[in-house]
């Protein structure tokens, strides 16, 4: 579907602009790379590697002879298959329990305990068959998510909103590695464990789901004039188009936050009454309203995530601008 933005030059002339529509693509994404970090007293695994393991999990519990045995975990994706330029809007996280553990341990049983987690955002680079406890990349709590305490042992936390953390990995290529998984309260006995990507059961690998859109393309159509101002001595010429002054702080405006989740504002430079008309990419008004006001506030928490386009106008002039909304 295309739709056509019309600009009047001048009276009698019109100049087509069409805008491609690319259409919203999700793309599913296996863990590239996992690594369990282990800390287990009288064991010295600290130091040990643990790129082959099973598991990713964050869990806190006694060690086999005495002390602790403390777990966190790396888990990367590739995002090379996100085109450059892509708009991001949204971003899950599917992660399936795991308690193939020896029997004798408190995690064969699965989830327990106050296992509040979080999954933060890697800085610097780490390998999977390299990285220990001791010698852990550094992390960012910017976004960073929350997952909930389990409600049952076995419970998959399926479709866990990283939109964010996605869009900063996209915006910060060279600060993003990844994401580390770890208790909220590495204190008292707790227990979240997911499978890996070495895990046996591939259908329970960590899967990272990616909704982005490309930015329209703006391609010129040709200018045909229309047949009543052909001038008879020269057919099949245009006029000259008269220049029309602009004067850009005449009308203007600003939408923040771009992309937003909640709330809209449209901020204006004056308060003449202008009309606001808010269309999806295919062309449909879904909101239309006028305003005097200097700062417009619209509640878009129900809006479906995607690009829209904001158009305002007043007598004398009409801008449009694009708004992405995001999942919530």
């Amino acid at each position: 579907m295309r739709l056509i933005k019309k600009y009047a030059l001048s009276t009698c002339i019109i100049v087509s602009f069409s805008i491609s529509l690319p259409a919203q693509t999700t793309i599913e994404l296996i863990a590239s790379r996992d690594v369990s970090l282990g800390y287990h007293d009288n064991y010295n695994s600290a130091n040990r590697n643990y790129g082959n393991a099973q598991q990713n999990a964050a869990y806190y519990i006694p060690g086999f002879i005495g002390g602790i045995n403390s777990n966190r975990a790396l888990i990367d994706f590739d995002l090379s298959s996100v085109p450059s330029g892509a708009v991001i809007l949204k971003a899950t996280l599917n992660l399936y329990a795991f308690k193939n553990y020896p029997a004798e341990t408190m995690v064969s049983n699965g989830h327990f305990g106050n296992n509040t987690s979080y999954f933060k955002r890697v800085t610097s680079n780490w390998d999977e068959y390299e990285a220990t406890w001791n010698m852990q990349p550094q992390t960012t709590t910017e976004n960073q998510v929350v997952l909930h305490q389990s409600i049952d042992a076995n419970e998959d936390y399926i479709d866990i909103d990283i939109t964010d953390l996605v869009i900063d990995m996209v915006n910060k290529p060279d600060e993003s590695f990844g994401f580390l998984l770890g208790l909220m309260q590495e204190s008292e006995y707790a227990n979240l464990s997911f499978y890996s990507k070495e895990g046996t059961d591939s259908s329970k690998y960590p899967v990272l789901k990616i909704t982005f859109q490309l930015e329209e393309e703006i391609i010129p159509d040709p200018i045909e004039p229309p047949s009543d101002i052909i001038d008879e001595e020269n057919i099949g010429t245009i006029p000259p188009i008269p220049e029309i002054p602009v004067d850009p702080g005449d009308f203007d405006f600003i939408i923040y936050p771009n992309p937003g989740r909640k709330l809209l504002k449209i901020e204006f430079n004056n308060r003449d009454r202008k009309r606001i008309l808010i269309y999806t990419m295919e062309g449909k008004i879904i909101f239309s309203t006028d305003s005097e006001e200097l700062i417009y506030e619209l509640g878009v928490r129900d809006l479906a995530p995607a690009v829209y386009f904001i158009r305002c106008s007043n007598e004398q002039k009409t801008i449009t601008k694009k708004y992405v909304k995001m999942a919530r």
